[in-house]
């Protein structure tokens, strides 16, 4: 398998460095490796420091490879259907007389039904016509 050298990041590599590689018929980590240090630090403008830690870099990545164990992947199978759980019960409807006759009890229906009524009319511009209009439906 091919390593192509645009595809990797190497030590002091960039795209300058990659076009000179490349012109000396350098195109991938196996040429890299291939031609040694000697070879690429002849190459114009990269230095022998630079030519060293690329072509170990690339030994690296190819040794990697190379040495990389082999994966089987098995077979996919279908998942068995997910369990359903109990259904859950309804909870007792509320009526707006609950609590008591403030609507104060631990929050009341009354007043969360006040509550919630505050802040449509503050956010929804046309809620009290809304409420308005279902009142005298329900009626």
């Amino acid at each position: 398998m091919s390593h192509l050298l645009d595809t990797y990041k190497l030590p002091g590599i960039g795209p300058g460095r990659i076009k000179r590689l490349k012109a000396a018929g350098l195109t991938s980590l196996e040429d890299l490796v291939a031609a040694g240090v000697d070879t690429v630090a002849a190459i114009p403008h990269i230095p022998p420091d630079v030519a060293r830690g690329a072509v170990e870099a690339a030994q690296a990545v190819v040794g990697a490879v190379d040495v990389a164990p082999k994966v089987e992947v098995a077979p996919k199978v279908a998942a068995a259907p997910a369990p359903t759980a109990a259904p859950t019960p309804e909870p007792a409807p509320m009526s707006a007389d609950d609590g008591d006759e403030d609507g104060s009890s631990m929050g009341g229906p009354k007043r969360l039904l006040g509550q919630l009524d505050e802040v449509l009319q503050r956010h929804l511009p046309g809620w009290s016509r809304i409420r308005d209009r279902a009142r005298r439906n329900r009626s």
